[in-house]
């Protein structure tokens, strides 16, 4: 979605994680999903995501592929406690609107960065939601349909 946001001329800002482990597969390192190793790699996400923040103009509408309550559920869905520096940052970036949209069936679609099952997503989309209400974010639910018409959603809903 934020490929076709900046196609409109929208500033957008990627997302950090995909960035990251898409520098680390290129290096061919894996990255482990579990325990320790994916809390680094989470504050690793953390950190560029902040970077990118402090980059961003506050005065303009920018898109976040993700934010930090991503990484919130990411970590949920492996298990993992959350370490208050990220929900303070979770809690400390907010968001004009978040524009939840529903996972699609991805097939045959592995590609290093995206392993998550057609389940993981349905759940991660469902703790990204929670998360976003929990902090008090007004939710924009794009569902379902032609990337076309996912897009006239979400710019209808800037008016």
């Amino acid at each position: 979605m934020v490929r076709l946001l900046s196609a409109q001329g929208l500033p957008v800002v990627e997302d950090p994680g995909r960035a990251i482990l898409q520098e680390r597969l290129a290096r061919g390192i894996d990255v482990d999903r579990t325990g320790s190793s994916y809390m680094r790699f989470q504050q690793e996400v953390l950190e560029r995501e902040n970077a990118m923040i402090a980059c961003a103009d506050p005065g303009q509408r920018v898109f976040f592929d993700y934010g930090i309550a991503e990484s919130l559920a990411f970590m949920k869905l492996a298990g993992l406690p959350w370490s208050m520096h990220f929900v303070d940052a979770a809690a400390a970036l907010r968001f004009e609107r978040v524009f939840l949209l529903s996972p699609l069936s991805i097939q045959n679609s592995f590609d290093g960065i995206r392993v998550e099952t057609d389940a993981q997503r349905q759940k991660l989309w469902m703790l990204i939601g929670e998360v976003y209400q929990a902090l008090g974010m007004q939710i924009v639910d794009v569902p379902n349909g032609s990337v076309a018409q996912r897009l006239g959603m979400v710019l209808a809903a800037l008016t």
